[in-house]
């Protein structure tokens, strides 16, 4: 594991995505990150990476309404003040 500032970054890439598309879903993110074609395992990897996130309080989530289906993820305010430091 990855430790900056005390905060555990497993994946950083996540934050950069979502810095540069601002709200992302994870099969969005495990598209950018395993290529199209990625394996249900890929976006499990994905879900569990944004979940550490969460807890961090890096990132938030939007749930989705109207019947679609899932949440957009985005940086909090905290992770851009963290983005700006790494």
């Amino acid at each position: 594991m990855a430790f900056l500032f005390g905060y555990d970054l497993t994946d950083i890439k996540l934050l950069e995505s979502l810095l540069n598309y601002r709200l992302a879903k994870p099969k969005h993110l495990s598209a950018m990150k395993y290529d199209v074609n990625f394996k249900k395992s890929q976006e499990k990897t994905i879900y569990k990476y944004l979940r550490k996130l969460l807890d961090q309080k890096l990132i938030a989530k939007y749930r989705m309404q109207n019947g679609s289906e899932g949440s957009l993820y985005y940086l909090t305010g905290k992770g851009h003040e963290f983005r700006n430091y790494y």
